[in-house]
């Protein structure tokens, strides 16, 4: 059977966490994995940092590589992952400013631990550490703006390793 999808199922099923969803999503003909939503220019990506849910940030950027039957959008499989790690939303946050909103209380300690592994992920994905949003705040500032300790540390500890 015929399935129509847009960017609403597909930023439907980030906001779930539903790696299948997407998977379905994309079979069906979605392409623009990349995209941001209208009104907030919020990617996929980041809803998936925003959960604290790597398995989600892992999916998007492998279908933006043209993995699991996405065709790579533009058809260069770095050059459009790249773009995916790199973009920022309408206020200049990236995926991990997205993290470091990631409300860890009411999540517990197994998805604290989650959202550390989520981090570590973006960070070796290639999402910059150092972005400054419109608020002249990188991610690790926001997270300790937000009492995110747990954020805060990952990307202290990932900062001193690029160093």
């Amino acid at each position: 059977t015929f399935m129509r999808v847009d960017d609403t199922d597909w930023f439907a099923a980030a906001e779930r966490g539903d790696v299948l969803g997407l998977v379905r999503v994309v079979r069906a003909g979605f392409r623009e994995i990349g995209a941001g939503e209208r009104g907030s220019g919020r990617t996929a990506l980041m809803a998936g940092a925003q959960l604290g849910r790597e398995d989600t940030c892992a999916c998007v950027f492998e279908m933006a590589r043209g993995v699991g039957g996405a065709e790579p959008m533009f058809g260069h499989r770095d050059g459009v992952a790249k773009a995916v790690c790199e973009g920022t939303d309408e206020k200049g946050r990236n995926a991990l400013h997205y993290a470091a909103m990631c409300d860890v209380e009411e999540k517990g300690l197994e998805r604290e631990e989650e959202l550390v592994r989520t981090v570590c992920r973006l960070v070796a994905l290639g999402v910059p550490l150092l972005c400054v949003d419109h608020n002249g705040e990188t991610p690790e500032m926001l997270a300790t703006r937000l009492g995110n300790s747990a954020v805060e540390g990952a990307l202290r500890e990932a900062t001193l390793k690029v160093g």
